[in-house]
């Protein structure tokens, strides 16, 4: 999937979900939580470790499929963001590509693992990328 398809699709599931849930003063604070092994075109390993291959590539990926997300959340009406990265190690995302007014949770360990930041008020949560555990 192209980046201007996957853009197009955040943008419009952002502002579903905000509208959906009637989000209309300010400031809306979403929660966005990212992982990797569930980013479009994840299908082996290669691609989720810094030891790997193809690992910095689909770390682009992962920060276009984040940084749509937060596009399509703005234009829904969102105002503050907490982005939190749960893949690994928690440091996957390259930081220097978000606008300077978010905050970003990284690196463990964190009491609310995935959601750290989250508390009752934010108007949404948004995954991406996530995806059900491994079982022995």
């Amino acid at each position: 999937m192209n980046r201007a398809v996957r853009r197009a699709a955040f943008l419009a599931a952002a502002a579903a979900v905000l509208f959906a849930a009637g989000v209309q003063a300010a400031p809306v604070r979403v929660c966005r939580s990212v992982d990797m092994e569930g980013i479009a075109g994840v299908v082996t390993s290669d691609q989720l470790g810094p030891e790997r291959f193809e690992y910095a590539r689909f770390r682009e990926f992962m920060m276009e499929e984040t940084l749509a997300a937060i596009d399509g959340a703005l234009a829904a009406g969102a105002t503050e963001f907490v982005v939190s990265d749960p893949h690994g190690n928690g440091e996957s995302l390259l930081i220097d590509k978000f606008p300077k007014d978010l905050q970003i949770v990284r690196a463990w360990p964190r009491p609310f693992a995935m959601m750290q930041g989250i508390d009752d008020s934010f108007a949404a949560a948004m995954f991406a990328g996530l995806r059900i555990p491994r079982r022995p």
